[in-house]
């Protein structure tokens, strides 16, 4: 007997699994209710729809990264994120079918169609476009608008309205959002953080942060508002350029940018 097939890899510890992933689906519950919270800051011309959803792109992240294992904490932070805008409960449940179910079926397309997370080809950065933007924010954004009619929020004359500013709201970052938490990794972390490159690191996510708390300081009616929008474009911006300090400068494994036909 050879020494290959007399090794036997140690089995996992079915406790050890459990736990990781409840801690993980803790962090993913958490992230989606505080970016849903963020995104209400900004109001649409609707009740509950808003002009700025970053929550879908971590959606569609998890569960292109992780799979279906995380739909239970997707699932339980939409019901809390409606439930504490006001929304009744048996609308809140059938937004939860919207915007998780949007996400997995994006999720299970990108799968099918032989997605690569680490954007390494053209083709795999125009799938993301195609499942994030023509897919899972539109199967939202349908479902949503939907309830939003049979709930009395919105009417027949508002309805393609209403439908836009949801879809844009989440077509808008679905891109910027998702491409960092499906490029990023451990080890990309470990080398941004390193003395070499710790402080542009920093400096990048320290301005990020502060250009955030500054358009929700401004996140008022009016033209206040607009101003808040206006700031979270380089706000954006920056995030892209944090993820490729992350990814491409720092000669991580995760490198967000598709290069390839």
């Amino acid at each position: 007997m050879s020494a290959d097939s007399a090794y036997q890899a140690p089995a996992k510890n079915p406790a050890r699994q459990w736990a990781g992933w409840l801690l993980r689906s803790l962090a993913v519950g958490m992230a989606y209710f505080t970016a849903g919270v963020l995104g209400m800051a900004w109001p649409g011309p609707t009740p509950l729809v808003s002009a700025f959803w970053p929550a879908i792109g971590i959606a569609l992240a998890v569960l292109v990264r992780w799979g279906p294992a995380y739909v239970p904490a997707l699932a339980v932070a939409v019901l809390a994120v409606n439930l504490t805008q006001g929304a009744p409960l048996w609308q809140a449940l059938m937004f939860v079918a919207g915007n998780v179910g949007g996400a997995w079926g994006a999720a299970r397309w990108l799968a099918q169609a032989g997605f690569n997370p680490r954007l390494e080809q053209r083709r795999d950065l125009w799938l993301l476009l195609g499942g994030g933007i023509v897919g899972a924010t539109v199967i939202s954004a349908a479902n949503g608008v939907a309830w939003l009619a049979i709930g009395g929020q919105t009417n027949a004359l508002r309805l393609p309205v209403t439908a836009l500013h949801w879809w844009a709201g989440g077509a808008l970052v679905v891109l910027l959002a998702a491409t960092p938490l499906l490029a990023l990794t451990r080890q990309n972390l470990r080398t941004a953080c390193d003395p070499m490159h710790r402080w542009a690191t920093l400096g990048l996510a320290g301005s990020c942060l502060l250009l955030t708390a500054a358009a929700m300081a401004l996140a008022g009616p009016g033209a206040w508002r607009l101003g808040s929008l206006a700031l979270l474009l380089p706000t954006l911006l920056l995030l892209s350029a944090l993820t490729v300090r992350v990814g491409l400068a720092v000669g991580g494994p995760g490198v967000p940018v598709a290069v390839g036909n």
